[in-house]
């Protein structure tokens, strides 16, 4: 059991570590916002990792048939937000640290910000499916215990990920100047958005083909 929960902490690291959309937001929202909100944002995307996870190890073979074959719309949606979100990023002038704590509503859109991100790229699952094969993990439609310890791995893996990523943000952002985080914003903007108009071109592409 611990080898396997060993295994999906691997797992999920790998899966969360590559740098794309809910990264950069990650870092953005750490350097902006600090790091708690930076760590809420990538929790979200380590809880939808952990649901693809479920997916995956349990089999559940309906769902995957019905993400593979709704795959398009899922990408112009996870598109529209991404270029939502890189307009608004390099719209926004870096705001001063907060005082006080941050409102709950912040939290709630930074954690099911993200959430919404990665289910709208259907490909982590089958990441994730080729990575249980290549790291020798047996997936079994019957029982639930082995599972379920690879399914925790694969949290812890991906919550340890975003938990370095915000702290290092963080204290970065706390060494820059406002002229600096404006550059950041608007970098991070055009690339948000580039990935969200890749994104609605391999939809476009896939109706095409």
């Amino acid at each position: 059991m611990i080898l396997l929960l060993l295994k999906g902490f691997v797992i999920g690291f790998a899966v969360a570590a590559p740098i794309g959309p809910v990264g950069l937001l990650c870092i953005r929202r750490s350097i902006a916002d600090g790091r708690l909100v930076g760590f809420i944002t990538g929790l979200g995307a380590a809880v939808a990792d952990a649901t693809m996870a479920v997916i995956a190890a349990f089999g559940v073979k309906s769902i995957i048939d019905f993400l593979l074959g709704h795959r398009t719309i899922f990408e112009f949606a996870g598109g529209v937000i991404l270029v939502f979100m890189g307009i608004a990023a390099m719209r926004v002038r870096p705001p001063a640290k907060a005082a006080g704590p941050i409102h709950a509503p912040n939290f709630t859109r930074a954690f099911f910000s993200t959430i919404a991100l990665t289910f709208a790229n259907p490909v982590t699952i089958f990441s994730l499916l080729g990575i249980f094969t290549a790291f020798g993990v047996s997936l079994r439609t019957e029982g639930w215990v082995e599972p379920s310890w690879l399914v925790a791995g694969v949290f812890l893996g991906s919550t340890a990920w975003w938990l370095v990523l915000s702290f290092f943000a963080d204290w970065f952002g706390r060494k820059l100047n406002s002229k600096l985080l404006r550059t950041i914003n608007i970098a991070t903007g055009v690339l948000l958005l580039l990935f969200g108009i890749y994104q609605l071109g391999s939809g476009i592409v896939r109706i095409g083909g």
